[in-house]
């Protein structure tokens, strides 16, 4: 094979690769701009989001995994093998593990969110991460944002990247590219460059997770663990006396920070070990 076919060649299986991931970035948009249209709203973008956009993500979601199943059903597949899904009955053991992997990402999570917040980075950079940040964690319907962020977003992305994506990725690409190649995707597809980075840094660890159990049950558990921190710190932050209380001083954000990086080494060096 030439060059140039190796080139056209890697170009198609990227395609067929993100074609799941289509749908996960449009259906939401076309979703809200429905909404916005059918109750004729008259405030901004943003307004809408922080107002309803926890709603229609989770709508989203539900409508894209039917899809997805639906779609391998019909042409007779089977789902859960092809996203590499394995659910069977778990004994104690196993349970615990599901524990760890949960616990890790929420250590995880909660390290970077204490280093944004204590580092000096550039007012520019922080005001679009507050503002990216403000749209999904703010709004008015918590519980929806908790089922969206916690629940159904980790699943359906741990779906679309480390299930389709990487598993349509290997025909061609080696491990450690497919790997670099999805955890940059997913990076990507967060916007705001500070999510951008911490994202690609946790789709390493989720493709790795992933990879090593060939099950992204794994994965799924890790994504919702670094996702819980910033539920449970949204719902703290709707209380100003809560806020206070618990995120009030730069020693205590600190202290979080340690605790969660401290936590998550341990705890990454036991799936690690399992992983292996």
């Amino acid at each position: 094979m030439t060059r140039q076919q190796k080139i056209w060649e890697g170009a198609k299986v990227l395609l067929y690769s993100i074609r799941p991931l289509l749908a996960y970035l449009f259906v939401p948009g076309i979703l809200m701009s429905f909404g916005m249209a059918v109750r004729r709203y008259g405030g901004s973008n943003t307004a809408f989001v922080s107002e309803s956009g926890n709603f229609y993500n989770f709508v989203s979601c539900i409508l894209i995994l039917a899809w997805f199943y639906r779609r391998n059903k019909k042409q007779g597949k089977d789902f859960f093998a092809e996203i590499s899904l394995d659910l069977k009955r778990p004994d104690r053991q196993e349970l615990a593990y599901w524990g760890i992997c949960l616990l890790f990402g929420a250590s995880a999570g909660l390290f970077v969110s204490a280093v944004i917040s204590l580092l000096p980075l550039p007012e520019g950079l922080l005001a679009s991460y507050s503002e990216s940040s403000s749209g999904i964690f703010l709004g008015r319907d918590w519980l929806l944002l908790a089922l969206t962020v916690g629940i159904l977003a980790p699943l359906t992305e741990e779906i679309v990247f480390r299930g389709y994506m990487l598993s349509r990725l290997f025909p061609f690409f080696a491990e450690k590219q497919a790997l670099i190649l999805s955890a940059a995707l997913f990076g990507l597809c967060h916007v705001n460059l500070l999510w951008v980075l911490y994202a690609f840094g946790m789709g390493l660890i989720l493709g790795w997770a992933a990879l090593k159990r060939e099950n992204i049950l794994y994965s799924i558990w890790i994504h919702m663990g670094f996702n819980l921190p910033s539920v449970l710190i949204s719902a703290v932050q709707a209380s100003e006396a809560g806020s206070q209380l618990i995120f009030g001083s730069r020693f205590l954000i600190l202290l979080y920070g340690i605790i969660g990086g401290a936590s998550g080494k341990l705890l990454y060096g036991y799936i690690k070990e399992k992983g292996d």
